[in-house]
């Protein structure tokens, strides 16, 4: 369309109602994920989900041990931390105040009750 501009991914975070919030898997440790890391540093910590669901996209450092002959071949929502670790880095963080804070946003977003840490 003639005229038509593509709102960039920050346009769309800052015009865009509540409760827009980015997903970005361990694919962000990758150097050919420039543009993502940048929108990690420059985006809220609120507004980050964590993706699990890239079931061929291995994390790098996984990736580096599949090619010495490690067997994991499939990524799965365990590799999910390796995500939180390089967001962490990305905003200069310590992991353990971003774990929690990822967790409450996935809360947030899908709507879920705090989980009890009482046993029945």
């Amino acid at each position: 369309v003639p005229g038509f501009v593509k709102p960039s991914l920050f346009l769309c975070y800052f015009f865009l109602p509540p409760p827009l919030m980015l997903g970005f898997s361990a694919l962000l440790a990758y150097s050919s994920a420039s543009k993502a890391r940048e929108t990690v540093r420059k985006i809220s910590l609120n507004g980050i989900l964590v993706e699990t669901d890239a079931s061929y996209s291995l994390p790098s450092q996984v990736r580096k041990r599949a090619l010495e002959g490690c067997t994991c071949q499939h990524s799965h929502s365990g590799l999910a931390l390796h995500a939180v670790k390089e967001i962490a880095h990305l905003k200069s963080l310590l992991l353990s105040l971003v774990l929690p804070a990822l967790q409450q946003n996935t809360r947030h977003m899908y709507d879920l009750q705090e989980l009890s840490r009482k046993c029945c």
